[in-house]
């Protein structure tokens, strides 16, 4: 537990003090502001109708692909330079891959919070919070009475669903070398997923447009939350045990 708690700190402090969280929190918040710039432009509303606006555009997912950065994209960074290698020989091979799958989904998380902090901040400089309009468009669901809610809920789910693909993006960087490929793997799983639900035909609790939306009980309520949120941990924790016993093979093969 000493040799995780150690690694776990100093790679937390490696991920969230670098140039590529910075950078990555400001590109979620700017994939936001571009993909609701029309709106914003066009007429005069309130931040929640723009924050639903962002979030329901076909550019919106890109937000995917930048929150994975910073995190998923270290094992091979570090594995190239031998960094990792000096960090195994100093802790162990298992605390320093746990680690490497803890940031992973921690930092985007974070990205995805503080990019959607910075839009909703940004635009509330200028635009009400929440207004009669936009709450007469939600006065249906129950859960959006308080209207801090509203942001809470998506904000959490959002964040949730990236620390997912990160870890799933940190694994598949365990097989391939091109970082452009591995970039891919966020975007591209999604799409997947999303195909495949068609395909299939899922049920909305199986559906990551659903998953994603609040919506896999099929409305927006508590309960859809904590079914979003409990399945992308779910899955978060398979993907990181996969990648623990697959990175302790090669890092022992090589």
């Amino acid at each position: 537990m000493k040799h995780f708690t150690g690694c776990l700190s100093q790679d937390l402090r490696r991920c969230l003090l670098s140039k590529q969280f910075v950078l990555s929190t400001i590109g979620v918040s700017l994939i936001h502001f571009l993909s609701a710039w029309w709106d914003i432009q066009a007429s005069y509303s309130c931040v929640a109708y723009y924050y639903f606006v962002a979030r329901v555009t076909g550019l919106e997912n890109l937000f995917l692909v930048v929150a994975v950065i910073p995190g998923a994209l270290s094992f091979r960074k570090e594995t190239d330079n031998a960094y990792g290698r000096m960090v195994i020989i100093r802790s162990s091979m298992t605390a320093y891959l746990t680690s490497k799958s803890v940031v992973a989904f921690i930092s985007a998380a974070l990205v995805s919070v503080l990019g959607d902090f910075l839009f909703i901040g940004g635009l509330s400089l200028y635009y009400p919070i929440w207004d009669a309009s936009f709450s007469n468009q939600v006065a249906g669901i129950d859960i959006w009475k308080y209207s801090a809610m509203y942001f809470v809920y998506y904000i959490l789910i959002r964040s949730f669903c990236a620390a997912l693909f990160s870890v799933v993006t940190l694994l598949i960087s365990l097989y391939v070398n091109n970082m452009f490929v591995v970039l891919s793997v966020p975007i591209a799983g999604f799409y997947f997923w999303e195909t495949l639900s068609d395909y299939l035909q899922f049920p909305s609790q199986m559906d990551i447009r659903h998953l994603l939306n609040g919506t896999a009980l099929g409305w927006e309520s508590m309960e859809s939350m904590v079914f979003s949120l409990s399945t992308f941990v779910i899955l978060s924790l398979l993907s990181s045990v996969y990648f623990i016993f697959g990175g302790r093979r090669k890092l022992a093969s090589e």
